[in-house]
């Protein structure tokens, strides 16, 4: 992210978000897991943390590439 010049607030966006994932998961690797996990976790954000689903898919999709 560095080497394409995303902004630092950008970069600690994507950090927070895939922190999150990991850690919702047990500290498993994010190329471990499945599409599966990916809805768990969003279904997570949405119903226990109230993130609304937008912000949530185009968080974590982002900051999975």
């Amino acid at each position: 992210m560095y080497t394409q010049r995303y902004a630092k607030s950008t970069i600690s966006c994507y950090l927070y978000w895939i922190t999150a994932f990991i850690r919702f998961h047990n500290l498993l690797h994010p190329k471990t897991l499945d599409e599966e996990a990916v809805e768990q976790f969003l279904s997570h954000l949405a119903n226990q943390q109230n993130v609304e689903t937008w912000l949530q898919i185009h968080k974590l999709r982002r900051s999975m590439h």
